[in-house]
């Protein structure tokens, strides 16, 4: 990483990984460029157990995901015209058993699409950007210290020059956007 610039670095990788979503070099080197940040913050409780769940969401691209989906609906449905002649509890099974990873599937896809579609992603590359409480510099500080290069955010809403961002641990704040590259 050229002169330890760990937010546009972060920011690269995470664009990379967009294009490239099961790169293991990347992931390994977003993985470290985290690491080297200033700012750990760790990621709330929901997020943690959403990514444990549907621990392949980072791994499969959306595309993939659908495919998979699609692919288990048929296997469902073959299992389900199965049992319908050859009453074995091996096809119900099996049937349950696609019907279920098809619903786990569609599920992840959505979500992975509705995440990518409905919020903007953005990673502080200023060396500090301070927080505030509104969108102006008048506005006091929202925390004691200001975010650090490479800190990852989610943008709730844009007004002008300032993004209301949300952290990964939950706590909410207004950056100029100057301070931010979105992905």
């Amino acid at each position: 990483m050229l002169r330890n610039d760990f937010g546009r670095a972060i920011l690269n990788y995470r664009r990379g990984l967009q294009l490239e979503l099961g790169n293991s070099r990347l992931q390994a080197n977003l993985r470290y460029a985290r690491s080297q940040r200033l700012d750990q913050i760790d990621t709330s409780a929901q997020q943690a157990f959403m990514s444990r769940l549907f621990f392949w969401q980072d791994d499969l691209t959306l595309q993939t995901q659908v495919t998979v989906a699609i692919a288990l609906f048929w296997v469902a449905w073959a299992g389900a015209l199965a049992h319908r002649f050859w009453r074995r509890g091996a096809w119900l099974w099996l049937t349950c058993g696609a019907a279920f990873a098809t619903l786990l599937f569609a599920t992840s896809a959505w979500m992975l699409h509705a995440r990518n579609t409905a919020t903007q992603h953005g990673v502080i590359v200023a060396e500090e950007a301070p927080v505030r409480k509104g969108n102006g510099d008048s506005y006091a500080l929202q925390f004691p210290h200001p975010l650090y290069s490479g800190a990852e955010f989610t943008v709730l809403e844009r007004r002008g020059s300032w993004l209301y961002i949300q952290l990964e641990n939950g706590a909410n704040g207004w950056i100029r956007q100057a301070f931010a590259a979105l992905l």
